[in-house]
């Protein structure tokens, strides 16, 4: 599911000998530290990262804690609390050197028992919340009985003095990049009372502050921290009006109440028309869809669902504004990545079938379809939803929407209580089974269709199993067309997130895996001279 936006900053320069035009002019080769940097994101409620299930949390939980291992620029796994590694065993052992001398924000040092235990509170069977790496974790020997309370430790993972060993029951191709995940990024040992939401300690290049009232999260940079520190003073994650249109927080931009933000397609023209302000793209691993629960009727039939699939046509949903950025999904698996192909799998736009197949569910014009009820983070008045409901209505289905904040609607479909609404999923890992095994093996937490199907858990499973390569994409190229036939969800777009940044923000480098892993910690102001005076946040 998807991103973020930041906050203010200031430079000084008192004291300083050459003229402010010469400093400005050398800023430009120099980064000069200093300021806040103010992100306007949705309303972040979990900062414990076993807890993660939605970008919001992972920008913000990405600043504080820190992994094993990191996806580079280039998708590539690279060092993070670990700087060596080596993998033994056909690919079944794997040992991590960890960094010496690191310590949390509380000053506590990193073992590699903190590593260990952070891992097991992945799988504790007790926790109260699931953990989207558990699915990855349990592929390590003894992790099952763990989870299912039949063992006191993971005999898979061991702490030896700065190593850290993890067995695996069987290989898994792309363990790497599962230990570049969220939730496996390291707590420091708790004790009692001690939570990693409420009190956010880890290793990261800024620390928490402060939750305030009105939401907004406040970091500050880590002094002490292992790596190059951190340019920014501080970042704050503010969080906008439950109602603000998309104009109203172009609006906070430009009056330099925040730095960057998310930029609605319709708001584009608006902010480039601003001299100085920057649009950068940030390609998505992503799928946007209409999820069909099959747990409501009468989404439950078949004929039903296949005939929502069959009547939404694509083209006609992407706004002139957002043309170039969405395009219409041929599957559920995102370009870029492995596996993907261009060639369409979604069931073909045809609403005389669409028709027809309302009809064999025994609906027709006597006996109409029940109103179904459509929830999305989007307005009412949407021209997204305008044009989905118009399109629905012409094959006899009265649509309901429904506009919730980003946590209401969140709880609403981890619930299972949505009976059709419109999410887009983001992959944690640059592999096709984060899509594919997460939402459509049956009984994984983010199922959130109540999809089922005995063929296509067993393919998901062989999949993990095999090594990568064009046999293992063949096969999950198989799954997506089984899944599609049966239409527990309808893939709407693939495209790219926009976010616009004030003219006074320098060194920003997306990452391609997503917003949440831009590198905050080296971006930096321009000097007052070349672009005002921003102010620095000022901390509790």
């Amino acid at each position: 599911m998807l991103s973020v936006a930041l906050l203010l900053g200031i430079l000084g320069c008192a004291g300083c000998n050459p003229s402010r035009r010469d400093t400005a002019q050398a800023s430009v080769e120099h980064p000069v530290p200093g300021g806040t940097l103010r992100i306007l994101q949705e309303m972040t409620s979990n900062l414990d990262p076993v807890a993660l299930d939605d970008a919001y949390e992972a920008t913000v939980v990405a600043q504080i804690y820190e992994g094993l291992l990191r996806l580079d620029s280039d998708l590539g796994v690279s060092p993070c609390l670990a700087r060596t590694w080596t993998v033994a065993e056909d690919g079944r052992l794997y040992r991590l050197i960890l960094r010496e001398g690191v310590r949390f924000h509380d000053g506590r040092l990193l073992t590699a028992e903190c590593v260990v235990r952070s891992f097991e509170r992945a799988l504790n069977p007790r926790k109260e919340f699931p953990c989207l790496a558990e699915t990855y974790l349990l592929w390590i020997e003894g992790a099952r009985e763990f989870a299912a309370g039949r063992a006191a430790r993971v005999r898979g993972l061991r702490a030896a003095g700065d190593t850290v060993e993890i067995r695996l029951a069987e290989p898994l191709g792309y363990f790497l990049s599962v230990l570049c995940m969220d939730p496996v990024r390291v707590v420091p040992l708790l004790g009692p009372g001690e939570s990693p939401n409420r009190s956010p300690v880890g290793t990261g290049p800024f620390r928490f502050v402060e939750r305030r009232r009105d939401g907004d999260i406040l970091l500050a940079r880590n002094e002490e921290y292992w790596g190059e520190r951190a340019l920014p003073d501080s970042l704050r994650f503010v969080v906008p009006k439950a109602d603000a249109t998309p104009a109203e927080k172009v609006a906070m931009l430009l009056r330099g109440k925040v730095n960057v933000i998310p930029l609605a397609a319709s708001q584009r023209r608006t902010v480039e028309d601003v001299a100085g302000y920057r649009i950068l793209r940030s390609p998505d691993f992503s799928i946007s869809f209409t999820g069909l629960n099959r747990n409501h009727p009468p989404l439950d039939r078949e004929e039903v669902r296949q005939a929502i699939a069959m009547a939404i046509d694509r083209n006609k949903l992407i706004s002139p504004a957002a043309a170039g950025m969405n395009t219409p999904a041929t599957g559920v698996l995102p370009p870029r990545m492995a596996g993907y192909r261009p060639e369409s799998k979604v069931l073909p736009l045809d609403p005389d079938s669409a028709r027809i197949l309302l009809a064999r569910a025994g609906y027709d014009f006597g006996h109409p379809v029940p109103p179904i009820d459509y929830y999305s983070t989007d307005a009412d008045t949407s021209r997204y939803l305008r044009e989905l409901r118009r399109q629905l209505g012409e094959i006899g289905i009265e649509l309901r929407t429904h506009q919730l904040s980003w946590s209401a609607f969140d709880a609403r479909i981890t619930r299972g209580e949505a009976q059709m609404f419109g999410l887009s999923w983001i992959a944690d890992i640059p592999d096709p089974d984060a899509i594919l095994y997460f939402l459509f093996r049956s009984g994984e937490p983010n199922n959130f269709f109540d999809f089922h199907d005995a063929a296509v858990d067993s393919l998901l499973e062989a999949g993990r199993r095999m090594r990568p390569g064009a046999e293992r994409f063949e096969l999950y190229r198989q799954i997506e067309a089984a899944i599609l036939a049966r239409a527990p969800m309808v893939p709407t777009f693939t495209g790219i997130s926009l976010y616009a940044w004030d003219p006074t923000v320098r060194g920003v480098d997306p990452n391609p895996f997503g917003f949440s892993l831009t590198p905050f910690d080296r971006i930096w102001f321009a000097p007052p001279e070349a672009a005002g005076d921003p102010l620095t946040e000022r901390l509790p």
